[in-house]
């Protein structure tokens, strides 16, 4: 590629975090950033188009049509493509991967009603559902952070400086360390940037809930069993919350003490909001929020800093 010839950053955004997804969690090697191309990649944006619209007009699934059965061709590559994952998983030496790889993790489980393994569907299922949910929404939060770097100097400097400090860039006088996991932990203005990226673009508009108990919001009685719906970009853009929340300013982050706390537990960082609101909800919250948050904000951290990228 020539200096002039640019680059789609979201497409390569995308080969390389289902490759990270495919390795770190099932152990499968993928090359999409090699090959410059995936069938999942290519599959999955139509299949999940087609939900979408069939959740609002249900007599889609009756309707034969030219957009339909493309998306359907797509859902079952996207299929296939899980079973390889599932295959590949059976095959491995178990003992020589980690603990906490998922793959190994669902082989390991068992229905409560009998006590038996998953089946092959349901394991399919599974893969699949992590692939559909990590894929496209950290591989575009990658590609909103790139656009909010490139367009602050300032904090493309700061980001310099801090890799400096930590000896992770090459320079006239030492070759660049290792970027391990405890180093990554280290970068928090690194981490401040992801931060704010996330909170001023929101891959996912919000998430449902289903309340188990009477409240009040403001004068408005919410009987229990009421269904509910948080919106992140209301709530991660309000000026009630925020302060001047149209501005990228990763430095909001450091207002206070709790950069390290996780993600599903963050709360606003100005100093006009009671801290105990819980604000920042990228991954949602409580026992049902994301439950890959930790392996996607560490991925994130490590794809925006690997060679394929920057």
């Amino acid at each position: 590629m020539t200096e002039s010839s640019g680059m789609d950053i979201d497409d390569a955004s995308l080969r390389l975090t289902i490759d990270i997804i495919s390795a770190v969690a099932f152990a499968f090697p993928r090359t999409a950033v090699d090959l410059g191309q995936d069938e999942i990649i290519e599959c999955l944006p139509n299949a999940l188009r087609e939900i979408q619209k069939r959740m609002t007009n249900p007599f889609r699934a009756f309707i034969s049509s030219k957009e339909a059965r493309r998306a359907m061709h797509c859902a079952k590559v996207f299929e296939r493509a899980c079973r390889d994952m599932l295959v590949h998983i059976r095959h491995c030496d178990l003992n020589n991967l980690p603990k906490n790889d998922v793959g190994r993790q669902l082989l390991d489980v068992r229905r409560p009603d009998d006590g038996c393994a998953l089946t092959d569907e349901q394991l399919i299922a599974e893969i699949g559902t992590f692939l559909m949910g990590g894929l496209e929404t950290t591989a575009h939060t990658l590609s909103f952070t790139l656009y909010c770097i490139a367009a602050n100097p300032i904090v493309q400097q700061h980001i310099v400086q801090e890799l400096l400090a930590h000896n992770l860039l090459r320079s006239t006088k030492h070759e660049p360390l290792d970027l391990t996991f405890d180093r990554l932990a280290q970068l928090l203005y690194v981490d401040a940037v992801l931060k704010e990226a996330m909170r001023m673009f929101s891959v996912v508009a919000g998430f449902p809930r289903i309340t188990d108990q009477d409240f009040y919001l403001e004068n408005l009685r919410i009987k229990s069993g009421s269904f509910i719906y948080v919106s992140l970009y209301a709530l991660h853009m309000s000026g009630l919350l925020w302060d001047k929340p149209e501005v990228f300013n990763p430095d909001r982050w450091f207002s206070h003490d709790n950069l390290k706390d996780s993600y599903a537990h963050d709360t606003s960082l100005t100093t006009d909001v009671d801290n105990n609101i819980r604000t920042f909800l990228p991954f949602s919250n409580g026992p049902r929020s994301c439950i890959a948050q930790v392996i996607s904000a560490t991925s994130k951290h490590g794809m925006l800093l690997t060679k394929h990228i920057l």
